[in-house]
């Protein structure tokens, strides 16, 4: 062999771990997403009460008393092996789950060993039909440079370990699918252990996704009828035995882990797709400038392919794709045996795992709403199609024979990896956030959802003065690391009291704003921008009387609730956890009366396990501290001196409201308005 060649394997293993590298790094440098915190309760109330689904009884309770969501859609395995890996590393209690920085790390550096599981299977896959380890290795290398799969690997909880379990399950499949002379003890026992893991994390994660098992296995079954002319039917149903003993077994496992869900797998099967293919979601991402419809058409999911992949490899996908149909019709009409049949059932596998869900999804009108955060597992199944193909085109169509082909389409392979290789640097720790070259030419900003889940809010509030945070909208503190807690030293801006800061990926389009943080990363010829932290001014509503017909009450709460509230309803107003609160109302400046009232009846609702100071700012100055130690109902009475509303602009008057313990540090507790009135005082 020739000493280059030999090098060949070398180089692809240590670009595969050093992409590890690259991965496990990006543990710790993103926010925390809403979704994450949806799964810490499912996980706590699974463990506590043995159903994996929302529980929002009051705290402190020890029964299930009001739930919401989806049983069928997740699964806890996941969920439970990171609770068990931070549990042995001291991150988590048993039995308790934390929303901690050091749990919150633990899981996300389990998701990326589950993704170096998909990247084992893709290259074990790969290698069984190729007999070469150099090709395996290929496959994964290409695949690690999948910038989507890389940067979900570095905190996906949801969808990485159902798209490696497929992959371990297409890998299996591959296994046991291999003519007799090919298997040996150990292939077999591979692809039993693979076919088992596969399958688990399938109906441990994501249920919903069994119909690739189903697939898989009535493939195998056809494909093996196929090559034998339908002559062997009973032989060929029971030598599938040891194999379905894999997928029994799996779901056995999870039968012991979760009773509650599958102790009927018949309405199992049923719900969890159902409900997977119709999530109750209504919103979705922008998409080529367009927003499009719930349920998207049938093009959603190309755009995002086409956009989300690098040039080079989503023409090798469609290429490939067109080959395997074309092999498969082909082979399905013929009897006499061909040189490629040992190479069809694997073509015919990684075509289920690229191809069947989004073409499903599609035809059934699914409600997609996440680009393609939600098939991640079509990059691995995408992968092995590609090389399979790419290998079958070298040894068995003379690809090499044409001079100069091989080489070039080696060349050209490994230069695109290597361009998004550098582009994930460039990204990082965003780098689900790419986007290929033509893609960006024609313009990302504003025609493309970037950062859906808002893992850059993060970096943006470490930039964030003490004054700018305390008006900031939405930031809730939890969704932050502990080492982006500390606002930066060197900035000492301010915020004027009739002012707000809030996030958004693009800037603001409303008057009176202005730009104040960027979360930006150079990118290709330019840069891309992530998100903006935006200051606009608030103007306050003049005041009236309060309506006396309740089914106003809404829009009421609306005028007056500025910032920092989680909803505003007909019962009130309830304020985000760990936020600045504030309404906010303009008053006659020539009042012939010396004050103005503001009476509020609210009440503190949360963990009382230590009091909470409720700290009360008016137009920007201290005006009164109240402890509270209940969620009994109270009144707040604020006499604001008729010296504040005339030193107001406008007569406008904010009153700021923020929770925090004792020691100073804001609380998870919330304020809930139930009622609140203003009016001139008489002198005193």
């Amino acid at each position: 062999m020739h000493p280059v060649k030999r090098l060949v394997p070398w180089v692809l293993g240590l670009y595969i771990v050093a992409m590890g590298v690259f991965t496990v790094s990006g543990v710790g440098q993103l926010g925390f997403y809403f979704d994450e915190f949806v799964h810490l309760n499912k996980l706590q109330t699974f463990l506590d009460h043995g159903s994996y689904i929302m529980n929002v009884s009051p705290p402190g309770s020890t029964e299930l008393l009001k739930t919401q969501g989806h049983i069928y859609v997740y699964g806890p395995l996941f969920s439970v092996v990171a609770h068990a890996v931070a549990a042995l590393t001291g991150a988590e209690s048993w039995g308790t789950v934390s929303a901690s920085s050091e749990a919150f790390a633990v899981r996300h550096y389990v998701v990326s060993a589950f993704s170096f599981l998909g990247v084992f299977a893709t290259a074990w896959g790969v290698k069984l039909i190729t007999r070469s380890i150099t090709w395996g290795l290929a496959a994964s290398a290409v695949l690690v440079s999948i910038p989507m799969w890389t940067g979900s690997a570095m905190y996906n909880v949801k969808d990485i370990a159902p798209a490696s379990g497929f992959t371990l399950l297409t890998a299996g499949l591959i296994a046991w699918s291999l003519a007799v002379e090919q298997q040996n003890r150990w292939t077999r026992f591979g692809g039993w252990v693979a076919l088992y893991s596969g399958s688990l994390l399938i109906w441990g994660v994501r249920p919903g996704l069994w119909p690739a098992i189903a697939l898989g296995f009535l493939a195998l079954w056809l494909v093996r009828l196929r090559l034998s002319n339908f002559r062997q039917v009973w032989v060929t149903t029971k030598g599938l035995t040891v194999p379905a003993m894999a997928i029994i077994a799996s779901y056995l496992t999870m039968l012991l882990v979760y009773p509650r869900a599958f102790i009927n797998p018949i309405y199992l099967l049923y719900k969890s797709f159902a409900e997977t293919s119709s999530f109750p979601r209504r919103r979705t991402s922008i998409t080529d400038g367009e927003m499009p419809s719930v349920p998207p058409s049938w093009d959603f999911l190309p755009k995002w392919m086409a956009a989300q992949l690098p040039e080079v490899l989503f023409v090798l996908a469609v290429g490939a794709s067109a080959i395997a149909v074309w092999l498969v019709l082909r082979r399905f009409f013929q009897s006499a045996t061909t040189t490629l049949d040992y190479a069809l059932p694997a073509i015919v596998f990684a075509f289920i795992q690229f191809a069947a869900f989004p073409t499903a999804a599609m035809l059934l009108q699914s409600r997609i709403t996440s680009g393609l955060r939600q098939f991640l597992f079509v990059f691995p199944g995408l992968v092995m199609l590609v090389f399979i193909i790419l290998f079958l085109a070298k040894t068995h169509w003379g690809l090499v024979r044409v001079r100069g082909l091989w080489p070039a389409t080696v060349a050209v392979i490994t230069a695109s990896t290597v361009v998004t290789t550098g582009l994930q640097v460039q990204l990082f720790p965003f780098v689900a956030n790419y986007f290929s070259p033509t893609t960006f030419a024609r313009g990302i900003e504003g025609r493309w959802e970037i950062d859906r889940y808002r893992l850059s809010d993060a970096e943006l509030f470490r930039g964030l003065s003490t004054s700018e945070r305390q008006h900031c909208e939405k930031c809730e503190l939890k969704t932050y690391p502990d080492q982006f807690m500390e606002p930066d030293r060197d900035n000492n801006r301010t915020v004027d009291f009739g002012s707000v800061v809030f996030f958004s990926t693009t800037p603001a389009k409303r008057a009176g704003c202005s730009v104040i943080g960027t979360v930006a990363r150079p990118y290709l010829w330019g840069s891309l921008t992530l998100r903006n932290a935006n200051e606009c001014s608030v103007d306050a509503e003049p005041f009236v009387d309060a309506p006396a017909d309740t089914s106003e009450r809404a829009s009421w709460w609306r005028q007056f609730a500025r910032w920092g509230w989680s909803r505003t309803n007909a019962n009130g107003l309830v304020s985000r956890a760990g936020s600045l609160s504030v309404i906010a109302f303009s008053v006659e400046p020539e009042l012939p009366t010396p004050s103005h009232e503001f009476v509020m009846t609210a009440s503190v609702t949360g963990d009382f396990s230590r009091p909470v100071v409720i700290t009360i700012r008016i137009n920007d100055m201290p005006f009164d501290t109240r402890v509270v130690d209940s969620s009994a109902e109270f009144t707040l009475d604020l006499s604001i001196p008729r010296a504040t509303v005339l030193a107001a602009p406008d007569g406008r008057i904010v009153i700021e409201i923020s929770l925090s313990n004792e020691s100073g540090q804001p609380t998870q507790n919330r304020l809930v308005v139930t009622d609140f009135q203003t009016r001139a005082s008489e002198a005193l």
